[in-house]
């Protein structure tokens, strides 16, 4: 996220990049000094990052699709503390691993694009490229992606190209 040498630990934004991303975040629709998590995702710098939304809805407490400033910079350091390729494809994994059983299945792998990039692709389009993307890597023909399946799915500098937000 920059390279901004002030920065005092891994993770945290300094005080410069936090009036940045405060001065961003004011520009959008706020509601009670909240804005919504859709806009939120949409913004230009991380727009582009896939799992963007599902990080900023984890932050979101209260379920109400919107989040504070405080939560939203809350969001943005928790992310940018995954510096590692193996930490990155870990939380991608358990992001798509609904149930927590270690596996990827077709649902789950449907419904987290849906959720990622739904509003891009019809449904039954959507289901296409899950079942295409399950048949492609799934080595073992179980019918789920193991761990080590998913990030041969995913290249390093794909990953890494997209897992970054870009305000600074």
């Amino acid at each position: 996220m920059g390279n901004d040498s002030s920065r005092p630990v891994a993770g945290k934004l300094s005080p410069s990049e936090v009036d940045r991303v405060s001065r961003r975040f004011h520009r959008l629709p706020l509601y009670k000094g909240k804005a919504k998590i859709g806009e939120l995702a949409d913004m230009a710098e991380i727009g582009g990052n896939p799992i963007m939304y599902q990080v900023l809805r984890a932050f979101d407490a209260e379920n109400s699709g919107y989040l504070s400033l405080e939560m939203f910079v809350s969001a943005i350091e928790f992310f940018c503390q995954l510096k590692d390729i193996d930490s990155q494809y870990s939380f991608a994994f358990r992001l798509y691993d609904q149930d927590k059983d270690g596996f990827i299945s077709l649902d789950e792998l449907q419904n987290t694009l849906r959720t990622l990039v739904g509003h891009r692709y019809p449904g039954d389009q959507l289901d296409e490229i899950a079942k295409s993307t399950l048949t492609v890597f799934d080595e073992d023909c179980d019918g789920k992606l193991s761990f080590a399946e998913f990030k041969s799915l995913l290249t390093s500098s794909d990953l890494q190209s997209r897992m970054a937000p870009s305000f600074f």
